[in-house]
């Protein structure tokens, strides 16, 4: 079973990784649409055509952030949700195995009690770690989403 321990702690530092390369690149979005707001911000217009064209412009510059906040955000955000809640529901699911075998293994009589409790015991050890993992696994993405989330809302706002 520790096999499987690893590679669940594995996915989750795998899975965080990638929420913070998403976060990092994110930031960095946002930080150039913030500096290219306050260069069309910063523009007068002289006369109509002009004034018409620094409008164009924070129009298109809006559906660009829209769409970078699609693509560079929101569906690579959503692939890692996708991955880390199929490891979290797989540790979830060992979990479930051991405390099954912990039941069987409490219902050992006899001579053989004694190997009962011991392995009843290691089951529920390995139960919370299983569990340990997941919840691990879940914080993480709760957290990230709220990051990412927030930066998205941000590049999404009006020009």
């Amino acid at each position: 079973m520790g096999e499987l321990k690893n590679k669940g702690r594995e996915g989750v530092k795998e899975n965080q990784d990638k929420f913070q390369e998403i976060q990092e690149g994110a930031e960095q979005s946002l930080e150039e649409r913030n500096r290219n707001i306050e260069i069309v911000h910063s523009l007068e217009g002289v006369d109509d055509d002009d004034k018409a064209s620094i409008e164009d412009s924070k129009e298109q510059g809006k559906e660009i952030a829209d769409q970078i906040a699609e693509s560079q955000m929101e569906a690579p955000k959503n692939e890692v949700n996708s991955r880390m809640e199929n490891t979290v529901n797989e540790m979830k699911d060992l979990e479930g195995q051991e405390k099954d075998d912990v039941s069987k293994a409490n219902a050992m009589d006899g001579n053989y009690g004694g190997v009962g409790a011991g392995l009843e015991s290691k089951f529920e050890d390995s139960a919370n770690e299983f569990n340990d993992i997941a919840t691990s696994g879940e914080e993480i993405q709760e957290q990230s989403n709220a990051q990412i989330d927030n930066i998205i809302q941000n590049m999404k706002e009006d020009w």
